[in-house]
């Protein structure tokens, strides 16, 4: 089955694995998947030759095939990386009505009443795993080094009026950006307030929000699928997005890989930081 969607979702798994999800015209969330060739999506997938094509705004044809689901990851659908088609990019106005024909009126709504305090499903839960609110007020991010890693994390008040404190925030363009503010002020604490003062001058703010694969929560016992952040979509954007040439001209020489600290460098322009600097976006690997 052939079919275009465009990405909404790039999010950092362990290692260099990521997870890719996105919307079709009719705003259904599809999330590829790889099961069929016994591989997991990798940074390398994201690539057709040299150019960086599975990135949000990105309109992509796959060739989808059934696969079996278990709840609430029901969006899932195999794909085969070698069919692959890339087919442009969203402009700015085409961009926000893909994340607006998915909106949900809360986060309650999107897992029909199932999250359980303080935001994570129980396996198997009759819901589904993806979905977008807007109408929401940052009210803290919070930016923390663990075990010598990054962790960036956000709370926030829905549309309802309900609190969801510290999410952990995964979307890798996201945390690109983060990564790039942190280096900058070399402060996780000023960067953090930054941040947090960005996204309450936006006009307008998307959340994508997905629930994790099962994970052992060794204190219950029990499987839980926790809620994570897989998109942050600001208009204006806050990557102060780009055209499809601007960015093939960027990507082709923003890539690099330093092995001995293990970051896999990914470029990405991003006009916010300055007017004519090209920055270099850290993804980093476990």
């Amino acid at each position: 089955m052939n079919k275009t969607i465009v990405i909404t979702d790039l999010t950092k798994m362990q290692g260099d694995r990521v997870c890719i999800a996105g919307l079709d015209r009719n705003g259904k969330s599809i999330r590829p998947v790889l099961k069929r060739f016994g591989e997991d999506i990798t940074c390398k997938h994201l690539y057709i030759g040299d150019n960086l094509v599975i990135r949000p705004r990105a309109k992509v044809k796959f060739n989808f095939y059934p696969v079996r689901t278990a709840s609430p990851h029901i969006e899932d659908l195999g794909f085969d990386p070698a069919a692959i088609r890339h087919e442009g990019f969203c402009d700015d106005s085409e961009w926000e009505s893909i994340p607006r024909a998915s909106l949900s009126p809360s986060v309650a709504d999107i897992y029909d009443g199932l999250l359980q305090k303080p935001h994570w499903i129980e396996p198997g839960a009759r819901t589904r795993s993806l979905g977008t609110v807007t109408g929401v007020q940052v009210s803290g991010a919070f930016f923390e080094q663990r075990g010598g890693k990054r962790e960036y994390r956000v709370s926030f008040v829905d549309g309802a009026g309900c609190r969801y404190d510290r999410v952990i925030i995964n979307d890798l363009m996201f945390r690109a950006f983060a990564d790039s503010t942190v280096n900058r002020l070399n402060s996780t604490v000023r960067a953090a307030r930054e941040i947090e003062n960005m996204t309450m001058e936006v006009e307008r703010l998307y959340l994508r929000l997905g629930l994790a694969r099962p994970w052992l929560n060794e204190n219950s016992g029990k499987k839980e699928c926790w809620m994570q952040v897989t998109g942050i979509h600001t208009f204006p954007d806050y990557l102060g997005g780009e055209s499809d040439e601007e960015f093939r001209a960027s990507q082709k020489t923003s890539l690099t890989i330093n092995l001995d600290d293990g970051f896999l460098q990914l470029g990405k322009s991003v006009r916010r930081l300055t007017s004519d600097l090209r920055s270099f976006f850290r993804y980093l690997t476990e």
